[in-house]
């Protein structure tokens, strides 16, 4: 199977090859500015709704009504490999003064492919609407910066809600 590859990437131009890695390098690229603002926005922002309270059904309303990821939560704090990462992410307080719980390393890990995918849609709309895709490369990281705008610029609020 590697040979088959190998050869097929042998027959192409050199064109194809810059082409091929600047793709790859972008892609890359953007998903390490999606780490980064998904980290940023977890561990900069203050938690309106306690974790603790929710995932045990005691959270006061709208948020007690959303029920998808309360069992997650459950699951996590539950689960000893997530508690000893956790834990271990919690020495490092120069990344983290007030330590990490198993919930945020979930949302973190749930963040990153949700936010992977509404760049994608953003995408996918903005190649659908124009016809020479001329500003492509461009549409993800103006995504991000609107992302960034919304989420981490403090205006009015300095909170952090589930679903976001």
């Amino acid at each position: 199977m590697l040979g088959r590859i190998e050869a097929r990437l042998l027959a192409w131009p050199i064109g194809q090859y810059k082409r091929w890695a600047t793709r790859a390098a972008l892609v890359a690229l953007y998903v390490l500015a999606t780490v980064q603002f998904v980290g940023s926005y977890l561990f900069l922002e203050y938690p309106y709704v306690d974790i603790m309270r929710f995932e045990r059904g005691y959270e006061r309303l709208p948020f007690q009504t959303r029920l998808l990821l309360a069992p997650l939560y459950r699951w996590v704090d539950g689960n000893s490999f997530v508690v000893a990462y956790a834990n271990r992410l919690s020495h490092n307080t120069y990344f983290f003064p007030q330590g990490i719980f198993p919930g945020e390393v979930l949302e973190f890990f749930l963040g990153i492919p949700c936010v992977l995918f509404a760049g994608w849609v953003a995408v996918r709309i903005y190649t659908a609407a124009s016809r020479r895709h001329l500003l492509q490369p461009l549409v993800y990281p103006l995504f991000l910066v609107l992302c960034v705008s919304a989420y981490i610029l403090h205006t009015v609020q300095y909170f952090r809600y589930l679903y976001d």
